[in-house]
């Protein structure tokens, strides 16, 4: 046995030499696909360290306290209130400072003043401190500000900047600030800069710049401040924001044992009823579940590529084996077996996925530097890089497995060539392993890959329900104790995937039985010793449960039995593509494109199964860019169509702020127009249908609702309306029935008479059925804004509206509103009521946008917001969250390349008689070139045809279904042109690499030894 392994092995590492180039490209698809594994999970491991690492840091201590709504106190003025109430629905509850001090006083009794608190200082206002500026240099409107004592903030780790300076140096007075790296480089800051920072009385002094990284962790201000950039103050800067008042949104808590955290922040929730807590304990599971989640992702994803760099294993070794019939049929004729030349394959098999699997962890560490930055945007953290073993190991051995697995399959036809072959040696057709002996070998491979795949994601198959808990809740349902079946306990443990997955195992071992069966059958397995004949049977019969219970125990079962089946209707599909192309593609009398699709079709298997590879990249690359840029083009279209204009401007205060603002439009240069809005809150009352003469209330219209069964969202739309201009700037909104409003809708109007001021509203899908229709009539309650929380303004007034126009919004909940959806004239909202807040719609001149924010930074309380900013944020949204998906699919993309390449490579070597022959005949290298580029090219465009196409289908589906055909318009078209090209690109440079020097071989070279 021994001597028969070394002979195995002499001989694998002997071919592996011989065969050159066929070894190297069959190393590289296997190394593709490897690299693919290590690179990912490496980077898994790097993103487990770093959140999981340190959880204080993440957490900013021990306990991070917030206020819940439970815990307000008994009203706003209460100095006393633990906590107090935001103003509006753009503010948060907030700690009052006695509320800080009573935590604060409650820690000290029981750790004996050992414990130490800090907090955060919100802005609890819409314009104060969400913008910063540097005077003739750059602004930067939606910046996050931390305000925190920054003597001792924060209690574990240090934030400092690239000299090693913490917070405690870099501020020391009430106008210092520190921007982060991301915010420095936007505005192109430099230490000692003067800085303006929106709702500030006073100016501030830039006293350092620390790395992006510093506020790291899944908090929202961390999140949003690596997106947006951010900056700290410390908390004596409140007093420079004269509409802030002293508060905290988060405490921190640090202890003097930080082991007694769970128990602390127990005691606190019970001493403080309602308020918030969050654990280092929670940050760790948290984190952890976030790791193993992007682990799983990152895994999936190598594992497809992998997969992808199997094709060209399996078209590697169909090629190694036709080359080598003669060599095969001699060793049959001196004695081996065909069992012993197929081990003798996998032998070579097995070699080649250690070679392949050992390049591939070298090339995964190095694209592990490629993934990081982009992983770092996603999660908005720094890594730090290290080389982890155990994905090493893990890419070597799934390496090894999966090239051996499909290597199975061509080593298999090995076995078949016969023996006669060396009286005909100038015949290479590789004999057919035959079809059910194909068939189960297939099945046999489904099945080693669902093991492969079990150990790489397992977790990811966990359903977390049993059938136990299933019936449970059957049994907590409509139906009665009578209807259930009661099942074995066994059965109640298992998971409802595993009991899927056991269904397919016993039908695939059904599948396999039935061939075996009949070829079984034709070896004479019905005559014989008797025993033998009935262990047969037995055995294949038993294939079903057996196969059943793998199943159970492999629930990937369930992913590569789907895998399969699409994989599958892929190769159909690309096989009748590349035939209806072969046979019908218009040649023009044009030679060498005839020759070349000729080619094309003698080898239309390979071909199919080669684009297979490029497909699934290119498909899953096509999906996550044209779902980007139809977003991106979605909001962009919907800020121009709906602002009405390219500037907004946002008033704090009454609109006494917007008259301020507009004397100050009406005199700068470049403004075209404007148009004031007063957002008021308002409830519903009723809607009155004219027609019917039938009056609606707001209970009875949410009854309608329920009775169709849908959600009342579209009813809590009619909690806001604005008061507009009717000038200009009107928003430019698709309608459902009637019309928009014009100057002459500013009446008056006389109730008695039968006249209302006319109104704007959004109709959506849960208020389409209502019956509502221009000219029905709809009451408000008007409420004034100190009304909500006290003083001396009334507190609301009624008001009827007769509906002028129904806005469109069925198709989709796709809208961008600085305010309300619903609007109306001026004109029609009493005086004495003061709006929530005020605004202005601004046409201006780019040129002059920066004139138009000069002259408005004197206007306490107003924020300048530009268009363009907000479709900038999307944009930068969309990069942040597709950038590690688009490199995971890239990767996809290259193994694909690669195998292409591989498949080109394989194929000029097995048509090089064909070569020599055109040359001999006088044809020219560039033309033998040209005619392989025809050939290539036109596989790389049918598959980039059929992968970009799926993306394509697959996202007029999303847009169909969730988006009501909304984002149909903004499909990128140009997008899905240019992937397809990209298509075409990688297959010709595949093609010129690997063919350039089969068309430059001499002809009388390659006929003498062929």
């Amino acid at each position: 046995m021994l001597e028969k392994l070394r002979f195995y092995l002499r001989h694998s590492i002997n071919d592996l030499r011989v065969n050159g180039q066929r070894t190297l490209f069959a190393l590289l698809c296997i190394a593709a696909g490897v690299a693919a594994i290590v690179s990912l999970q490496t980077l898994g491991v790097m993103i487990e360290d770093t959140l999981t690492g340190s959880v204080q840091e993440s957490n900013r201590g021990d306990i991070r306290v917030e206020p819940g709504s439970a815990s307000r106190g008994r009203s706003a003025d209460d100095e006393d209130a633990l906590v107090a109430p935001g103003d509006d629905e753009f503010t948060t509850d907030k700690f009052t400072m006695a509320g800080v001090e009573r935590i604060r006083e409650w820690l000290d009794e029981r750790f004996d003043g050992e414990a130490a608190l800090t907090y955060r200082q919100p802005f609890d206002s819409m314009t104060s401190g969400v913008s910063v500026s540097i005077p003739d240099k750059s602004n930067k409107p939606f910046v996050i500000g931390i305000v925190v004592e920054t003597d001792i903030y924060p209690f574990y780790g240090e934030v400092q900047d690239d000299d090693g300076r913490p917070l405690s140096e870099l501020i020391n007075a009430p106008t210092d600030v520190v921007f982060s790296q991301n915010l420095a480089d936007e505005l192109d800051a430099e230490v000692g800069d003067i800085v303006q920072i929106s709702g500030a009385s006073e100016d501030f002094t830039l006293r350092g710049i620390v790395p992006t990284s510093a506020e790291g962790g899944f908090e929202e201000t961390s999140l949003l401040g690596a997106l947006l950039g951010y900056y700290y103050l410390d908390v004596s800067a409140v007093s420079l924001f004269p509409d802030i008042e002293p508060g905290a949104d988060v405490l921190y808590i640090r202890l003097p044992d930080p082991d007694e955290a769970d128990r602390t922040a127990t005691r606190l929730r019970g001493a403080f009823f309602g308020v918030e807590t969050t654990t280092t304990t929670q940050i760790r599971e948290q984190n952890t579940q976030v790791a193993d989640a992007v682990n799983q992702l990152v895994v999936v994803m190598g594992l497809v590529s992998l997969l992808i760099g199997g094709i060209g294993i399996v078209n590697t070794m169909l090629v190694v084996v036709s080359r080598r019939t003669t060599e095969i049929a001699v060793l049959k004729t001196v004695g081996l077996e065909g069992e012993q030349i197929t081990l003798l394959f996998m032998v070579e098999s097995v070699l080649m996925g250690l070679l392949g699997s050992l390049l591939g962890v070298v090339l995964g560490w190095a694209a592990t530097f490629l993934l990081k930055g982009g992983a770092e945007a996603f999660l908005a953290q720094s890594l730090t890089f290290r080389l982890a073993l155990e994905p090493a190991v893990t890419g070597i051995i799934v390496g090894m497995l999966v090239t051996t697995i499909f290597g199975f399959l061509p080593t298999i036809a090995a076995g078949q060539v016969r023996p006669n072959l060396v009286l005909r040696p100038s015949d290479t057709v590789v004999p057919r392993a035959g079809r059910l002996r194909s068939f189960v070998v297939v099945l046999v491979v489904m099945l080693a890959l669902s093991a492969v795949a079990q150990g790489l994601i397992g977790d990811l198959l966990a359903s977390g329900q049993t059938i136990g808990e299933s019936r449970d809740d059957s049994l907590r349902g409509r139906r009665t104790t009578e209807d259930v079946v009661e099942l074995p306990e066994a059965l109640e443990d298992l998971d409802m995937i595993q009991i899927a997955t056991g269904g397919i195992g016993a039908f695939l071992g059904l599948l396999m039985a039935i061939p075996m069966l009949i070829g079984g059958i034709g070896a004479g397995w019905t005559r014989g010793n008797l025993l033998l004949r009935i262990l047969r049977w037995l055995g294949i019969l038993a294939l079903p449960v057996l196969i059943g219970l793998f199943g159970v125990a492999v629930p990937a079962l369930l992913l590569m039995f789907v895998t399969f089946i699409i994989v599958g209707i892929l190769y159909l599909i690309l096989l009748l593509l590349i035939w209806l192309v072969g046979r019908f593609f218009p040649t023009f009398r044009f030679v060498d494109l005839k020759l070349a699709l000729r080619s094309m079709l003698s080898t239309k298997g390979r071909a199919a199964s080669t684009l297979l590879a490029l497909v699934v990249g290119v498909f899953t690359l096509s999906l996550l860019t044209m779902l980007a840029d139809s977003i991106t083009n979605l909001f962009e279209r919907v800020l121009i169509d709906e602002t009405g204009g390219n500037v907004i401007v946002l008033a704090a205060g009454s609109r006494d702020g917007l008259d301020r603002v507009e004397e100050r439009l009406d005199s700068v240069e470049g403004v075209n127009s404007y148009a004031a809005v007063a957002t008021y809150s308002t409830e519903l009352i009723s809607i009155k249908d004219v027609s019917a003469d039938r009056t609606l209330t707001r209970g009875a219209l949410q009854s309608r609702i329920r009775a169709g069964e849908g959600d009342e969202w579209g009813l809590y739309t009619f909690n806001e309306v604005d008061a507009r201009g009717l000038g200009s700037n009107l928003p430019d909104v698709k309608f459902l029935a009637g019309r928009q409003l014009d100057p002459s809708d500013t009446g008056p109007w006389d109730p008695d008479a039968g006249e209302y001021p006319p109104i704007v509203i959004s109709i959506w899908p849960s208020t389409k059925d209502l019956g509502i229709e221009p000219g029905d009539l709809i009451t408000f309650n008007v409420h004034g804004a100190q009304s909500i929380f006290g003083g001396s303004q009334p507190r609301s007034e009624r008001v009827t509206f007769r509906i002028a126009g129904m806005v469109d919004r069925t198709g989709s909940q796709v809208s961008v509103n600085f305010s309300a959806t619903n609007y109306a004239p001026q004109s029609a909202f009493p005086d004495a009521l003061t709006p929530n807040r005020v605004s202005a719609i601004v046409d201006v001149d780019e040129d002059q946008i920066g004139a138009l924010r000069r002259e408005l930074s004197h206007v306490p309380g107003v924020f300048v917001l530009e268009t363009r900013f907000l479709n900038d944020l999307i944009n930068r949204i969309i990069d942040q969250f597709t950038s590690f998906p688009i490199l995971v699919a890239a990767l996809a993309l290259f193994t694909g390349g690669v195998v292409i390449a591989n498949s080109v490579a394989l194929s000029t070597l097995e048509r090089r008689r064909e070569i020599g022959i055109m040359k001999a005949v006088g044809l020219q290298r560039e033309r033998v070139l040209g005619m392989l580029l025809l050939e290539y090219g036109l596989m790389g465009f049918i598959g980039g045809l059929i992968g970009v196409g799926i993306g394509a289908t697959i996202l007029l589906l999303i847009f169909s279904v969730g988006m009501g055909g909304e984002l149909g318009t903004a499909v990128p078209w140009g997008t899905a042109l240019m992937l397809m090209g990209l298509c075409v690109v990688i297959a010709l440079v595949a093609a010129i690499l690997t063919a350039w020097g089969a068309s430059g071989e001499k002809p009388l070279n390659v006929l003498r030894y062929e």
